[in-house]
């Protein structure tokens, strides 16, 4: 057989072999299509495979493995709470690097995943609004609503506006809450004073992001920005108003209040260090009523 012969049969059986291995792949994809519990993992698979891979220290197939677990039970707020850790951790790894003493710190957090998401565990109390005037620091917080007055279930337009008479640097003051750290809630009360929860509790969002020094926010003497929110009017996601309609609170008049915490005036050091934010109350915006109709 010629030189260009044996080079044309080569060519063909690659072309063969590689439409070989396409109608397997094929062949394999129609069969999970079609068999899902045959050829998918449960939740439970994933999330073992994904701590395997964390106890290896394997962080990014193990936030694969959580990513995929998610997609199984979407509505698992303790898997995503758990991925959130790991993301820190990876997070933390790459700042760290050059010192594990300081990583290692970070293996003894408790789990965001023990918390409940039936309910708030924080307990908050209804009281008169009062601004930031500590250690040289004056700011304040003034919480307004587009339309006081909303039906059930339409959308509640809530804008944050914080001021600094003094400036300096703030840890995510905008209360975002796709961060592993929020320092304030945006507290919901009841006419009677009651506190119903968190509208703002970012274990029960999608996306969670490490901290990194860009996380806080450096004003000038005198700055000032402002934050806008959007609720469904009478849901409280991540409490046992969170539901479908038939969960979420009565008509009536209610109260809220963003309430800021020590984390807002922590250095990007003491909170890497620690690894969590001080959570004793700082300062608090105006009470905004508001009224959910039918």
């Amino acid at each position: 057989m010629s030189r260009t012969s044996r080079t044309q049969a080569h060519d063909r059986q690659n072309t063969l072999d590689r439409l070989r291995s396409r109608i397997i792949t094929l062949f394999v994809t129609a069969l999970v299509l079609n068999q899902p519990a045959a050829f998918t993992q449960t939740t439970d698979e994933w999330v073992n495979t994904a701590e395997s891979k964390f106890q290896r220290g394997q962080l990014t197939q193990a936030i694969a493995g959580y990513v995929r677990a998610i997609e199984s039970s979407p509505t698992n707020a303790a898997l995503k709470h758990r991925l959130a850790w790991i993301r820190q951790q990876q997070y933390l790894r790459q700042e760290t690097s050059n010192t594990p003493d300081s990583l290692r710190a970070y293996t003894n957090w408790t789990y965001l995943r023990d918390r409940d998401p039936t309910g708030p565990k924080e307990k908050f109390e209804p009281a008169a609004q009062h601004d930031l005037d500590l250690d040289g620091r004056q700011s304040k917080a003034t919480l307004f609503a587009d339309n006081p007055t909303n039906k059930l279930g339409t959308g509640l337009h809530l804008t944050i506006h914080f001021a600094s008479e003094s400036g300096g640097s703030y840890f995510n003051p905008q209360l975002h809450d796709g961060y592993l750290f929020t320092p304030g809630v945006v507290a919901m009360f009841d006419g009677s004073g009651r506190y119903l929860g968190n509208l703002n509790d970012s274990y029960a969002r999608e996306s969670i992001f490490g901290i990194g020094p860009d996380t806080w926010v450096k004003l000038k003497p005198g700055g000032s920005f402002n934050r806008e929110f959007r609720f469904t009017s009478g849901r409280i996601v991540g409490t046992k108003y969170g539901g479908g309609p038939e969960t979420w609170l009565p008509p009536g008049k209610y109260f809220i209040q963003a309430i800021y915490f020590e984390g807002l005036i922590q250095t990007y050091d003491e909170i890497i260090s620690k690894g969590a934010i001080k959570t004793n109350e700082l300062f608090r915006s105006n009470s905004l009523e508001v009224e959910f109709v039918k």
